[in-house]
């Protein structure tokens, strides 16, 4: 990931063991991922880095690295399966860090 944020692209190929992978598509996967999260969580990755003292969580990374992998696998318009799991295992690992607001 781009600006020290999150996984870097050598993280994010040793996670989905690659062999020659492309660059600007695991950064295109990876923004995507970040996207979702700061979506979900209410925060930009720097400002929760800011409140963990300069380091990124580690379950938000875990987060990133199994939205990368998810959305790597899944890169056809059509897929055979829908991963209810993965979008409640990403959901509950990020719950901790979600901005509520009351209204």
């Amino acid at each position: 990931m781009n600006d020290n944020l999150g996984a870097t692209n050598a993280e994010i190929i040793e996670w989905l063991k690659l062999d020659s992978p492309s660059d600007s598509i695991i950064t295109m996967i990876s923004t995507a991922a970040v996207g979702h999260i700061e979506k979900v969580m209410g925060y930009t990755l720097q400002e929760v880095m800011e409140k963990n003292n300069g380091q990124l969580p580690a379950d938000v990374k875990m987060a990133q690295l199994l939205l990368c992998g998810h959305f790597y696998e899944n890169r056809m318009a059509e897929t055979k399966t829908v991963s209810k799991e993965m979008e409640i295992g990403v959901s509950r690992i990020l719950q901790g860090h979600k901005k509520y607001t009351l209204a």
